[in-house]
């Protein structure tokens, strides 16, 4: 590879909340965070949009898994110098909920929600 080379991730649609969150949890932890870790070069992840499938209640399943995916995902990031950024989805899903992961942001991870177009 040249010193030019970029190389990434990106995911799309997880829609927490739409099926079994330990078993959505699991296919990720097995799939796409083995995958990062075993990546010898990652200089970003992108979650390009519906993070989230519907409204959810802080004490649901749901987000237990997804805040213990997420925390993963940014010592990953971490531990790689990776820069990590979230897409606001469609309004229908996300429903305005990613802002309450900007306390991930620090946890010293390159890491931000990108909620809205620059003009």
């Amino acid at each position: 590879m040249s010193n030019n080379t970029i190389v990434g991730a990106v995911i799309a649609d997880i829609h927490w909340g739409a099926m079994d969150a330990k078993t959505l949890y699991e296919e990720l932890d097995n799939g796409f965070l083995k995958y990062l870790k075993s990546s010898k070069i990652l200089d970003f992840v992108v979650i390009a949009g519906d993070l989230f499938d519907t409204k959810l209640h802080l004490s649901s399943d749901h987000v237990k898994y997804s805040f213990i995916f997420l925390k993963k995902l940014i010592d990953i990031c971490i531990k790689k110098n990776t820069k990590l950024r979230i897409i606001k989805g469609t309004s229908s899903h996300d429903h305005g909920q990613l802002s309450v992961l900007q306390s991930f942001s620090n946890l010293g991870a390159d890491f931000k929600i990108i909620s809205s177009q620059n003009p």
